[in-house]
């Protein structure tokens, strides 16, 4: 078994786009004020509609890690098919320079082994 870019590490980000930013941002306000004047109902009726467009916001990064492990990049590995190791989460906002929603996919290739 050979292990490939040891102690290496990638960041890719997915960063969201202004629609869903702007309806991001309505819905987990709409949200908090539901809760504090009370419509739990509401308030938990907008925080699954907010789920659900993460929900969209993970799919979307994952489509987009699957095209790059399928355009043959050879930084993590030069063996195909890539397979990456991929620990994702989601960030609302970030002192990390990047203001608005997206999703962190950190690729670790040193756990990405030649076939066989």
């Amino acid at each position: 078994m050979q292990h490939l870019a040891q102690g290496e590490a990638a960041d890719l980000v997915w960063e969201a786009p202004e629609d869903f930013t702007e309806e991001h941002g309505r819905l987990l306000r709409a949200a908090v004020h539901a809760y504090q004047d009370g419509d739990h109902q509401t308030g938990q009726h907008l925080w699954e509609q907010a789920e659900a467009l993460w929900a969209s916001a993970r799919a979307a990064s994952a489509e987009a890690l699957t095209l790059m492990q399928r355009t043959g990049l050879t930084r993590f590995s030069p063996h195909k098919p890539q397979r990456w190791v991929i620990a994702s989460y989601d960030h609302h906002c970030g002192p990390h320079g990047v203001a608005h929603p997206h999703v962190h996919n950190i690729v670790i290739p040193a756990l990405t082994i030649a076939p066989g």
